[in-house]
């Protein structure tokens, strides 16, 4: 990596630490298929339903 010390320096770290840390949206307890992200309904709602026999897989 080729930059200043400082951002040498955050990449430095995040290779040292990113073994200890998980990514956690909001407290950890969000199901993001249910929970409403676009407006007051669930994204689920937003999304058509197409069941497996129907498509191209």
């Amino acid at each position: 990596m080729n930059g200043s010390f400082f951002w040498s320096s955050i990449h430095n770290a995040y290779l040292v630490l990113k073994d200890g840390f998980q990514f956690q949206l909001g407290k950890g307890h969000t199901n993001l298929w249910f929970s409403s992200w676009l407006d007051d309904s669930a994204f689920c709602s937003k999304v058509p339903y197409i069941h497996i026999s129907n498509s191209d897989l």
